[in-house]
Order: C-alpha cells, then structure tokens, then sequence
C-alpha cells in the first residue's frame, strides 16, 4: 500500500471516529420529539414567574448542585443524579412528560440532553412547587429542609 493511500485511510478513520463521538456527545433531536413536544421552548425560555417561585428554585438549585447544571452524583441511591436539580432520569422523563415539555415518543438520547438544560429545570420545579407542593418536598427533601430551616 502507498504511503498516500495509508495517509487516505487513516484521515477516513479518524474523521468517522470524531463524526460518531460528535454523535454522542452533541446527540440530533429527532423531527418526531419537536413535533411531539406540547410546550413550545419559547414558553419555557420566557417563563417569568411570581419572584416566590423563581428564587425557591434558585434556592434548591444552589442547594442540589451549587448552579451546576452539569453536575453528576453517580451513585445516588443506586443511580445517578444530575443536572442543576439531580433528577433521577426516570424521575425528569415523568415530570418533563406530565408539564408538557416531551412528547410520548420522547427518546431517552433526546431526555439526557435536555436534563442539563437550566431553563427546562427551573421550569419544571416551578410547574411541581405549583401544582404539586406535596411532591415537591419529596424530591428534593434534603434541600427542602435546610431552604426552611433559615
């Protein structure tokens, strides 16, 4: 083999190599997750709330990841948790489905982008704190404490 077409060969590999880590870590939303998600991002992104809500929730985020939002717990009772609110991704998959932010069809590629998202997170707690204060206290019940122990 020339030494022309090694050089040919090797630049193919390692350009299919990067093109399949890019794939990984810069995952593709399918055209079926947009069209299945109920509520539209500029709903999320322009989410003002009442300043109760929006600095509880910066409270729990300093509180669960110090406003990481790329923070990871491995071994978290078993599984991990991550993001600025540690969500368990089964745990992100139920609310983010139930307030409207994925649709059914919603793949897990799709959800383990999405989960780091700190729009999506403090929209998500605020849907709960609102509608289900209950459930609230529960998943984050350590922080929960210590924001009303002050």
């Amino acid at each position: 083999m020339k030494p022309s077409t090694k050089k040919i060969i090797i630049s193919l590999l390692l350009l299919i190599s990067l093109a399949l880590i890019a794939s990984i870590w810069f995952p593709k939303k399918s055209s079926t997750e947009d069209k299945n998600q109920v509520v539209p991002l500029e709903v999320i992104e322009n989410n003002h709330n009442d300043s109760y809500y929006d600095e509880l929730v910066e409270k729990l985020i300093m509180c669960e990841s110090s406003g990481n939002c790329l923070a990871i717990v491995p071994n978290d009772g078993g599984t991990a948790s991550m993001g600025c609110l540690q969500w368990k991704p089964e745990t992100f998959r139920e609310y983010a489905l139930k307030y409207g932010v994925i649709g059914e069809k919603a793949s897990l590629n799709y959800i383990m982008t999405i989960i780091w998202d700190r729009k999506i997170n403090k929209y998500l707690a605020v849907q709960i704190l609102k509608n289900e204060p209950e459930k609230a206290k529960k998943l984050w019940y350590n922080c929960w404490r210590k924001i009303h122990k002050k």
